[in-house]
């Protein structure tokens, strides 16, 4: 009987990260949606300033096109404050050296050895049940979010702090270690 229970739960946690990723992939085609309209009123934007430049080549002193720009520069810190959301909804970050995505949990770029700041309000760790009876912490599963999705990947071990990395990094997300 305890076999079976064991497997209920552990189905219920799978369906749970299942429906969790779902709203997460909602969320991220909502704000890309939002992305797409911004980009589309860009570009009517760049045509219309191409437009009075074109009719204004003859006399460049009466070429006012300041409020354009200043709509442009309002829509392109819109799309960045939206692609910032969808980073926060994924549960990542840009590196701030290479614009690699890199987890909220990595100290270390996997990619360039960037040392990430820590997080201000960095997320309590959950426990995490594994199908064999473990308790291992979030942060003790493989490190995802960089490369392949997470079971595509190769998984090899970091040898100074023995957590999964994927094949492809070429830092330790969490000690910084060259692999």
């Amino acid at each position: 009987m305890a076999f079976l229970d064991k497997v209920g739960e552990t189905l219920a946690a799978k369906s749970r990260d299942v429906a969790d990723k779902a709203k997460e992939m909602a969320e991220v085609n909502r704000l890309n949606g939002q992305i797409h309209t911004q980009k589309n009123k860009a570009e009517k934007i760049y045509a219309e300033i191409g437009k009075v430049v074109y009719e204004k080549r003859e006399d460049w002193g009466q070429l006012d096109i300041s409020g354009r720009t200043e709509e442009l520069d309002s829509i392109q810190a819109e799309i960045q404050r939206l692609k910032e959301e969808i980073l926060r909804v994924k549960g990542m970050r840009e590196c701030v050296n290479c614009g690699t995505e890199v987890s909220r949990k990595a100290t270390v770029c996997p990619k360039c050895g960037e040392i990430m700041e820590a997080e201000a309000a960095e997320e309590q760790k959950e426990e995490v049940s594994e199908p064999n009876g473990e308790r291992k912490s979030e942060e003790d599963n493989a490190y995802t979010g960089y490369g392949q999705a997470s079971g595509t990947a190769k998984e090899r071990v970091c040898p100074g702090c023995n957590k999964k990395v994927e094949e492809d990094m070429v830092f330790c997300p969490f000690c910084g270690v060259r692999l």
